[in-house]
């Protein structure tokens, strides 16, 4: 396995860690995203598609930590999310 395939193997499995601390309604919201990034990425690097991923995981669990909806946070405009 090259280096580059362990990493993403490493950043999937961090993922999944993660999503398990998403409330539901979140949850729901990124695995619907995966899917359909991952699928759409078919032809893509998957090194770029699991780290794009695997930010959009981490926003998310921000705004919940502030109590706020991933739905409500990715509908917020641009330079608004902190």
């Amino acid at each position: 396995m090259s280096k580059r395939s362990h990493e993403t193997q490493t950043m999937i499995e961090q993922s999944n860690v993660l999503r398990e601390k998403l409330n539901d309604a979140n949850k729901t919201y990124y695995e619907q995203l995966l899917l359909y990034t991952r699928t759409t990425g078919l032809f893509n690097d998957d090194y770029e598609v699991e780290t794009l991923l695997l930010q959009i995981l981490q926003d998310i669990l921000s705004a919940q930590a502030n109590s706020q909806s991933a739905v409500d946070f990715w509908q917020q405009p641009a330079g608004r999310h902190q």
